[in-house]
């Protein structure tokens, strides 16, 4: 019998065992063959004496782990001790976006305002002729009288970037509120 034929019959028998013991979608990962137990949320190793008659696990002794046994039906409604992360349901696809396209807008008025005052800092310290300072400082713009408007012009990136992130917060508080969760739900206090 060639690889291909062993290859064959392997399967055959993983497939076999698959339906006997309700796992799903097996499959080769390079030398051992992978499947979905029932109700499980990752891909295990089937035990190798399923594939390799005679062959004994790494730990000298068939099924370790209890896997090979007939699992319990999955159960369709969460019980109440279910941990909250499984009661959740995910956030859609359009919040997720939109959440996303909050922070990123975030993530730009932080870097901005760096950049901005990087850049004041540099043209005050490194310029060679009163003509850069007079053309490109902020102090031009507000008729070259110090005041603090320029200083409120340098925070208000900083202030932005603070309201977007409050409004993150309010708005999925609010979302959170208006869904009838309560705050033990949600990790919170009370």
């Amino acid at each position: 019998m060639n690889d291909k034929d062993s290859d064959r019959v392997q399967g055959r028998r993983v497939e076999l065992w698959c339906e006997r013991h309700g796992w799903t979608q097996p499959r080769r990962e390079g030398l051992f063959w992978v499947a979905w137990p029932p109700g499980g949320y990752l891909e295990v190793p089937i035990p190798p004496e399923v594939y390799r008659p005679g062959s004994r696990s790494l730990f000298g002794y068939s099924d370790p782990f209890g896997l090979s046994r007939p699992q319990p039906p999955v159960q369709l409604r969460p019980s109440r001790n279910t941990p909250t992360a499984l009661r959740l349901p995910a956030r859609p696809r359009s919040l997720t976006c939109e959440v996303a396209a909050v922070r990123l807008l975030i993530l730009a008025l932080t870097l901005g305002q760096i950049a901005y005052v990087a850049g004041v800092c540099l043209i005050f310290t490194n310029a060679p002729t009163a003509g850069l300072l007079t053309h490109w400082s902020i102090y031009h713009w507000t008729g070259q009288t110090p005041s603090t408007f320029p200083l409120m012009l340098l925070m208000s990136p900083l202030i932005a970037a603070t309201l977007c992130l409050l409004g993150e917060r309010l708005w999925t508080l609010s979302g959170r509120l208006a869904s009838g969760l309560s705050s033990r739900d949600w990790g919170g206090v009370g």
